[in-house]
Formats: structure tokens, C-alpha cells, sequence
């Protein structure tokens, strides 16, 4: 009995959630993306009923991740400089303010699509600041050895999230009548989401002998001493080479979940919420498996295998016209993910040093950044030969890269 509870209270799971501060992380990042989530199938729903426009409605991801591709490595350059904690307080304080212009919009009936394309760009500009504080900061509360463990908690919350959000989501919309397209009850429940969060992360401690090396100095010199860190490491490249590749080839299809529902699947608002979970159901079974793992010595298996999982399923997706089919390729490609997204950024962490894993960060922001060109691309093809075959010619794609650049980024084994 003692080796039984001895093993328990040495697994790295529990080993992280005994860092209060981390206790903390944890519940805002789950807040957070409970928002984020109802935020993209809500906002997408609302621009098509107003448009009836694919490439509108596509337009809600390429405004959400275009900050990334400018934005990110400026971001790193800040999570490097200032106090993490304040940057995510900051981040939450402005995601206050957006959503409550939404409401005002849509309970006043005003709202145009081309205002929550413009606010989604808004909310963008802080989660790409977030997304890179938020990573860092739990770095810096758990340290080297168990970060992989740390990062598998948070995209549990983050999948949880995915699952939970959009079929709030969709439900609300079901059942909610105030606002336009029903969207008002939605938005309204974003806001609370955003509050408790902003409360939340006010209670976190800024960590102990925490400096920051850049402050004061030439921020045209950060990036590019960031950038240079980056290119002499060959493990590093690779790895944002697969990353490039899957946002090119798999995320560009969440927009489309609303398109999807009404057009090629025919059903309806609370029906595509849970469409809209699935991926976040597989994503939360894969994630469950890494954290119940006590050691993740080699980390690329999970990396390059989830990637190539997480294009079949997305594969089945795009040839399905039936529903509880269409539910199973997302959950499949949800346990694939779960492996890429997990390792991405532990990987990222584990492999720059102290000095530079802001920009770090950053730079892998940058590379997720190529996501909007992508989308934006997928939208206008969706819109001339049908989101079907479009998803299926692009999640072919990318099972032919992740296979070509697997062979030659040979670094990526040794991890």
C-alpha cells in the first residue's frame, strides 16, 4: 500500500497540480477556451445568416489567427521582456471589452458581418499574446522535467473546452430567441466566461526569481537574435516544419463546421454543436492517455503519429455525408491532434533555452500564423467545388507532405 501511494504522489500529474499557482492556470485556460470555442461556432453562425457566405463565414478563422503571422514573434519579444502573469491579465481585460461591443451589436440589432469579422481579428490580437504568455508562464512554474505533463493538462482543458463550447454553444443558439440569429444568449455567456477568467488569473503569483534579460533593449534586436536561435536548431526547424504543414492542411476546416452542417450534413443548430465537440472529444481521449503516461521519454512518436492521425480522420470527415460518420472522423482526428498539439508546444519549450523561449513561442505562433492564408484559401475553394471535395483535395495533401518532410527531417528522432 505505501509503494501504491508513494507511486500516486510521484506520478507528474499530481506533481503539477501541487503547484498552487499552476491550480490556477488551469481553470482560466479552461474558461478561456470555453469562450474562445462558443465565440468561432457562434460568431460563424451569425456571419452566415447574415451573409450566406462561405467565404464570409471562413473569414471568422482567418481573422481569429492573422495575428499570429505578424504578431507572433512580436509577442514572444514581450513574453520575454515584461511579467507574463500582467501580459495575460492585460489579454483578458481586452477580451472583456470585445465581447461586449458584440452584445451591444447584436441586442441592438445593427450588427453587420463585417463588424464580428473585425472584432474576431480583435479577440486574435490577445489570444495570440495569451497563447504564448500562458505556455511560458506554466513553464516557469513547473520546470523542464514535468512541462510535457503541464502542457498535457492544459490541452485537456483546452479539449474539454472544445468539447463543451461549441455545443453550448449550439444549444444556446437552439433555444436562446434574444438577439440577432439568436446569437444574443451566447455572446452573454462568453462575457460571464471572460469575467470569471479575468478573475481568476488576478489571483496568480508572479514566480519567484523570475528576471527578464531583454527588457530595455532593441526590440529589431530581440527578434532577431530570436530568429537566429531558431534557425541553428535543426530539431527545432523540423518540428515547425510538420507544424506548418498540418495548419495548412487540418485546421483550416473548423470554420467551415456551420457550412458542413447546413450543406452537406442538413441538420441543425444543436446537432452541429456537437459536430463542433467531436474533435474536442478525441482530442480530450488522446490527451487523457499522454497525462496518465509517468514517462514521455520520446516525445516525436506521439508528434509525427498523431499528425498523420489527425489527417485520416479529418479525411473521413470530407468524404461523409452521414452524420454519426462525419462525429467519428472528427473524434479520430481528435486523438491525432491531441499528440501534435501536446508535443508542439512542450517541444518548443524543452528545445530553446531560457533566454529566447518567449520568442520561441513566438515563432511557432508565427508558423500557426500561415493558418488564415490557408483558410482563407480552403473558403474560396469550398465556394467553387463544394466543402467536401475541397477538405478532401487539401487533407490528402497533407498525409503526402507530413510523408515527404517525416523522411528528411531525420533530427525530429532523436527527441
Amino acid at each position: 500500500m505505501l509503494n501504491i501511494t508513494k507511486g500516486i504522489k510521484s506520478h507528474p500529474a499530481i506533481i503539477v497540480f501541487s503547484n498552487r499557482d499552476y491550480r490556477l492556470l488551469w481553470p482560466n485556460g479552461l474558461l478561456w477556451q470555453l469562450a474562445r470555442w462558443m465565440w468561432m461556432l457562434v460568431s460563424g453562425y451569425l456571419v452566415l445568416n447574415l451573409s450566406e457566405s462561405i467565404i464570409q463565414t471562413q473569414l471568422i478563422g482567418v481573422a481569429y489567427f492573422a495575428p499570429m503571422l505578424m504578431g507572433g514573434l512580436l509577442s514572444g519579444v514581450f513574453v520575454d521582456s515584461y511579467d507574463r502573469r500582467l501580459l495575460m491579465i492585460m489579454s483578458n481585460a481586452w477580451n472583456l471589452v470585445v465581447v461586449t461591443i458584440a452584445i451591444v451589436l447584436v441586442m441592438t440589432g445593427i450588427v453587420q458581418s463585417w463588424q464580428i469579422i473585425g472584432l474576431t481579428f480583435l479577440f486574435g490580437v490577445a489570444g495570440t499574446l495569451d497563447i504564448t504568455a500562458r505556455r511560458t508562464l506554466a513553464f516557469d512554474l513547473v520546470g523542464a522535467d514535468i512541462v510535457a505533463t503541464a502542457i498535457s493538462i492544459e490541452y485537456l482543458s483546452a479539449t474539454g473546452a472544445l468539447i463543451f463550447g461549441p455545443a453550448i454553444g449550439g444549444l444556446l443558439l437552439g433555444v436562446s430567441n434574444i438577439g440577432v440569429a439568436n446569437t444574443g444568449g451566447a455572446y452573454f455567456s462568453v462575457l460571464f466566461l471572460f469575467l470569471l477568467a479575468f478573475v481568476v488569473i488576478l489571483n496568480i503569483r508572479k514566480p519567484e526569481n523570475r528576471t527578464y534579460p531583454t527588457s530595455g533593449t532593441n526590440i529589431f534586436r530581440s527578434l532577431g537574435d530570436g530568429l537566429k536561435a531558431v534557425y541553428s536548431n535543426k530539431p527545432m526547424l523540423s518540428l515547425l516544419g510538420i507544424t506548418v504543414i498540418i495548419n495548412i492542411t487540418f485546421f483550416p476546416y473548423l470554420p467551415l463546421i456551420p457550412v458542413f452542417a447546413d450543406q452537406v450534413l442538413n441538420i441543425g443548430p444543436i446537432a452541429m454543436g456537437i459536430l463542433g465537440a467531436s474533435q474536442g472529444i478525441g482530442g480530450f481521449m488522446g490527451a487523457s492517455y499522454i497525462v496518465s503516461r509517468k514517462s514521455l521519454n520520446r516525445k516525436y512518436p506521439y508528434y509525427i503519429g498523431g499528425s498523420f492521425l489527425a489527417l485520416v480522420g479529418l479525411l473521413v470527415f470530407s468524404l461523409s455525408n452521414i452524420y454519426y460518420i462525419s462525429v467519428i472522423g472528427l473524434i479520430v482526428a481528435g486523438v491525432g491532434v491531441s499528440g501534435f498539439a501536446i508535443m508542439q508546444a512542450s517541444l518548443v519549450l524543452l528545445l530553446s533555452t531560457e533566454e529566447t523561449r518567449g520568442r520561441s513561442m513566438g515563432i511557432l505562433s508565427m508558423a500557426i500564423g500561415v493558418l488564415p492564408i490557408s483558410m482563407l484559401g480552403l473558403g474560396f475553394l469550398a465556394e467553387f467545388i463544394g466543402p467536401g471535395l475541397a477538405l478532401t483535395l487539401i487533407s490528402t495533401m497533407g498525409i503526402t507532405l507530413i510523408s515527404i518532410w517525416f523522411n528528411f527531417a531525420r533530427s525530429l528522432r532523436t527527441i
